[in-house]
């Protein structure tokens, strides 16, 4: 598999956002001088909070990636849904080889689960709806989500994601909340059956509560449309907290 069938110019860039809220692939170029930092781009706990947003100081002309919203819920068999929204705040630079690494906190600040993952890309002025799923060891329990995100290069606007559309948020009796929808390829090659689907789970105020992912069930060849449907993670959430949902995925494409 490859990430993208284009190279890449190189520059590196840390984008940091903390957020309080309800829980619920390349030639070489600039060098981001922004060190990393340890603090986490967003917190979510399980009280309600007003969110509190910072962000650091990008390199000049490189893409920033901020959080806009974070969520989590746990479910009774200690599953957990989380859900990130994702924003890249350049009109002219996409953010390559974004790295994402969730943890899950306990009441004393303890890390109790690392999610880890990562996306190819977040075009220029785009948004991508993150979501993953963890399981709790017995007797662990999460009340706070920290996210970090680092967005390894950026490279001028060039990148599109796949298109999704009639995304629709379902109560499945003895399953829970699922969501389903369709993507189109309208990229050059034909898109990777493990590219990551990402789902993010709002109540009626907007809030995140939860999210999760899926994947295609085969590769899908370019021009065509395949149905999706999105369960790892989403049924952590209960169905009286969800009134939308929103759907992204990546563009890893098949090595020709």
């Amino acid at each position: 598999m490859k990430c993208r069938s284009a190279p890449f110019v190189c520059a590196v860039i840390l984008a940091l956002a903390s957020l309080l809220l309800v829980g619920a692939c390349g030639s070489s170029g600039k060098t981001a001088t922004t060190p990393p930092s340890d603090a986490p781009d967003a917190v979510a706990t399980e009280d309600v909070g007003t969110p509190d947003v910072s962000t650091s100081q990008p390199s000049p002309g490189d893409a920033q990636v901020v959080v806009d919203g974070a969520g989590f819920s746990v479910g009774d068999d200690q599953e957990v849904g989380f859900g990130l929204v994702l924003r890249n705040t350049s009109d002219t630079m996409d953010a390559i080889d974004v790295q994402v690494s969730v943890n899950l906190l306990s009441s004393s600040g303890a890390v109790v689960k690392t999610e880890d993952g990562s996306l190819n890309v977040i075009p220029a002025g785009g948004t991508f709806y993150y979501g993953g799923e963890s399981f709790l060891d017995k007797g662990d329990k999460a009340k706070r989500l920290e996210a970090f995100v680092d967005v390894g290069s950026s490279e001028a606007a060039q990148y599109n994601l796949p298109e999704v559309t009639h995304v629709h948020v379902v109560n499945q009796d003895y399953i829970g909340v699922t969501v389903s929808g369709q993507v189109k390829n309208e990229l050059e090659s034909s898109l990777s059956c493990i590219a990551t689907i990402g789902c993010v789970l709002f109540d009626g105020n907007g809030k995140v509560v939860g999210g999760g992912f899926a994947y295609l069930d085969a590769d899908l060849k370019p021009g065509r449309t395949a149905a999706f449907e999105v369960l790892n993670g989403t049924t952590a959430t209960p169905a009286s907290k969800v009134k939308r949902a929103e759907v992204s995925m990546d563009n890893e494409v098949v090595s020709e």
